[in-house]
């Protein structure tokens, strides 16, 4: 299956920034014309940063991926997720931030958690079968 954009969720997003082989093989084999992070998704990059030194390596990590920025489509899919998916599946508000923007766009969201996202319709999620490898220290093992 050739997909030509893939949308990474934070978790994977990590493992491939870190690394993993699993990952990068997924990116590969799949043959995607480009990835791209989520506004949302770069935030919490950011957000997993120790110190200085840890920021300026996130932020080169990151630099030649296209960052898709939230707009009011994608604030009015997110809120309908939460609404019609917090009770029953306790929707998380990145994750349907995340999972709003796949779907706006129409591409697939690659994501090692198929269970955050697995029972909102419209989202096409990205088959693999990647394992986190990531163990603690500086954005989740990454530095």
């Amino acid at each position: 299956m050739e997909v030509k954009v893939i949308l990474l969720d934070t978790d994977f997003a990590f493992e491939y920034f870190s690394g993993n082989e699993s990952a990068l093989a997924v990116i590969n084999v799949h043959r995607s014309d480009f990835i791209a992070l989520p506004s949302v998704v770069m935030a919490q990059i950011i957000r997993a940063c120790r110190d200085k030194r840890d920021l300026a390596k996130a932020i080169k990590m990151a630099a030649n991926i296209p960052i898709v920025h939230i707009n009011e489509s994608i604030s009015e899919k997110s809120l309908n997720i939460i609404k019609n998916h917090y009770l029953s599946n306790n929707a998380e508000i990145y994750d349907s931030i995340i999972a709003a923007t796949a779907i706006h766009y129409s591409i697939h969201l690659a994501t090692c958690n198929t269970k955050d996202f697995g029972y909102i319709p419209g989202l096409k999620l990205l088959e693999h079968s990647v394992t986190p490898k990531r163990r603690g220290g500086g954005l989740f093992g990454m530095f």
